[in-house]
């Protein structure tokens, strides 16, 4: 069965649509997956939704062997998963914090390497403007899976550091240029807006 968590973009009182016309509104499904959920025809397909998204941090023992078969059909079916990836937004704990680190998705995208994931928020923000560029850093790990399997994208929505100017801005703008130019993940860097 499916349990749908939060059945489009209009949850917490935030209203999506109020200055984009309806037809533009893309629905995604979001969905706990420590129930043993399996989106099927209903929110993909009757309901209208494109896609599943996924928020790892606002579950402490959020089930990734259970996601195995949500994994397996979102594959088979090409529907498209977005994943919440930064240390920032809704999490209950620094323990489900660490549940959206990338690094967890190795092992899925080598048991699914037709399964097309974008891994929202580009792993934040602070690894963008740092001064050195951290070698593990959740932005670096985004890059190595989009490097690795052609179905990895990156948004990057939320990223407020970027807006204050100065050196970190330049960072951050220089080195998002220099991806958005490679040929081989240009493509797949996303503009995303998040709720604001």
């Amino acid at each position: 069965g499916l349990q749908v968590v939060a059945a489009s973009a209009g949850r917490a009182g935030i209203d999506p649509q109020a200055r984009i016309p309806r037809q533009q509104v893309v629905p995604v499904a979001e969905v706990a997956l420590h129930v043993q959920v399996l989106v099927d025809s209903l929110a993909v397909g009757r309901l209208g939704f494109v896609g599943v998204k996924l928020y790892p941090s606002l579950d402490e023992r959020f089930d990734w062997k259970a996601g195995g078969r949500l994994f397996g059909w979102c594959e088979r079916h090409e529907v498209p998963l977005m994943v919440h990836c930064n240390d920032k937004g809704f999490d209950l704990s620094e323990v489900s914090a660490g549940q959206s680190d990338p690094d967890k998705w190795r092992v899925i995208l080598a048991a699914h390497p037709a399964l097309r994931v974008c891994f929202g928020h580009f792993g934040g923000d602070a690894d963008l403007t740092a001064r050195r560029f951290p070698d593990g850093g959740w932005t670096r790990i985004v890059l190595d899976l989009m490097r690795a399997h052609a179905g990895v994208y990156a948004d990057v929505s939320f990223h407020p550091a970027a807006m204050d100017g100065g050196a970190g801005a330049r960072r951050y703008f220089d080195r998002l240029g220099g991806w958005i130019r490679d040929p081989v993940i240009g493509g797949r860097i996303l503009f995303g807006s998040d709720f604001y």
